[in-house]
């Protein structure tokens, strides 16, 4: 409902603060993840370089950025903020004219540099697949299923099929719907159950970077499992308008358990 709010905002530069407030005002009650970010990037960005902007809009932007960015769960999903937001944020602690709202600025960025550092040292620790090792895994298994598309008069085919699997495996992309629409037609020319063979070699990958990860970092340590029937066990996350309730959080529950909410105050 919020995207034709976003684009006529951008066509529309006075109903920029209407945008601002609508948005403000919704609540996410999952991960925020990359492409939501790149939509609304501009809508926010504008209002900040826009200098008639007032300063109780550009103070919810600054909370807006701040909430979203702690509902991010993986860290390189915040590259669109990466660029003009950040400095736009670098600048506002300095030049904002109420004390408050450079305060919510500062802790606006401070939010986007931690993200963004781990993102960049993410980037450095992640396992990658090397051309080779691809290449070495699709032709095992398309040896059952596509057997012709690893003759040699095929390998104008088999090449690019491995390239674009390299790098939908780089980009962590695993769903069935992202693989089967980017190398189904590579496949379709050789064996009749193409997408079997692609989902193959994509459990195959996956399965292989996972082995490669698993040498790199140790596994976490789980929780001592009690006895009972779990009734709940899962993470969630859950902001209220532009302020963030809580964040990766886990709730684990038991059939005859007594549980209770405790506040800051202790009651």
């Amino acid at each position: 409902p919020f995207v034709p709010t976003l684009v006529s905002a951008l066509i529309n530069a006075n109903e920029l603060s209407e945008a601002i407030h609508t948005l403000g005002a919704t609540t996410f009650v999952q991960q925020v993840e990359l492409p939501p970010l790149a939509v609304i990037e501009p809508l926010l960005v504008r209002a900040l370089k826009d200098t008639s902007t007032k300063t109780d809009i550009k103070r919810k932007v600054f909370v807006i950025v701040d909430n979203m960015c702690k509902l991010i769960d993986d860290p390189s999903h915040c590259r669109p903020f990466e660029g003009d937001m950040l400095e736009l944020l670098d600048r506002a602690r300095e030049e904002v004219s109420d004390p408050e709202a450079r305060d919510v600025a500062t802790r606006a960025y401070r939010t986007l540099k931690r993200l963004s550092e781990t993102a960049a040292d993410n980037a450095q620790k992640a396992v990658t697949l090397d051309e080779e090792t691809v290449a070495a895994t699709a032709r095992g298994v398309l040896a059952r299923t596509a057997p012709a598309l690893l003759e040699d008069v095929s390998y104008c085919c088999f090449k690019p099929f491995c390239t674009v699997a390299q790098h939908l495996a780089k980009a962590n992309m695993w769903t069935d719907e992202q693989w089967t629409a980017c190398l189904n037609d590579y496949l379709s020319l050789f064996t009749e159950d193409s997408e079997a063979g692609v989902l193959d070699v994509r459990d195959a990958l996956k399965e292989r970077r996972e082995e490669e990860a698993s040498k790199k970092n140790k596994a976490p340590v789980e929780d001592e499992e009690e006895e009972g029937e779990d009734l709940c066990n899962c993470e969630f996350s859950l902001a209220y308008g532009a302020m963030t309730l809580l964040v990766n959080t886990r709730l684990h529950l038991k059939r005859g358990h007594r549980y209770g909410i405790v506040g800051p105050n202790g009651v």
